[in-house]
């Protein structure tokens, strides 16, 4: 069968990218029809799908090309660097808002890569991936130009990109 939802996602976000107006939309038992079902009846309570792009990030819960199935051990493992992500918006928010003359802001290049590799190798979990993986980057954007550009190697700012970082669809997630 293969891996069912979303295959990958980049974005740029922006300072203003977790400010509640730009919320996306939460899940639904009706999310990623045909696998999520099954995987609820084999493990109920079990699987959630999940968000590429965070809903607080404005990413769609009823988008099946924006959800993947993950534990929900995996998907809450997912939530602390999707929390990264949200605090560095709001950092950035409100340094623009103390630098308003400023010709760029600072952004956040976000990467979710669903694997390839199914967590097993027979129905449901045949639809359902390994792992995801994860990287963030910050980046400086023009705010005439709107050319994204990664930052210095002297860049103090740096220090906050992560990944890639593997997050796994375990199965001890299932006991």
């Amino acid at each position: 069968v293969g891996v069912t939802g979303g295959t990958s996602m980049t974005v740029v976000l922006g300072p203003h990218a977790a400010k509640s107006v730009n919320y996306g939309s939460g899940t639904s038992a009706a999310s990623i029809p045909g696998l999520m079902g099954p995987l609820h009846t084999r493990d109920p309570g079990k699987w959630v799908a999940g968000h590429l792009l965070n809903d607080n990030l404005g990413g769609s819960g009823t988008d099946t090309e924006n959800l993947t199935p993950l534990t929900q051990n995996a998907n809450k493992r997912h939530a602390k660097y999707e929390n990264k992500v949200k605090n560095l918006c709001e950092r950035f928010d409100l340094y623009h808002r103390n630098h308003p003359t400023a010709t760029f802001w600072y952004g956040v290049r976000y990467t979710v890569v669903v694997s390839p590799i199914t967590f097993g190798n027979f129905p449901p979990y045949d639809g359902a991936p390994s792992h995801i993986t994860i990287t963030a980057r910050v980046v400086k954007v023009d705010k005439t130009s709107k050319v994204v550009s990664d930052l210095l190697p002297t860049d103090k700012l740096r220090i906050y990109n992560f990944g890639p970082v593997d997050i796994h669809n375990d199965d001890a997630d299932l006991v």
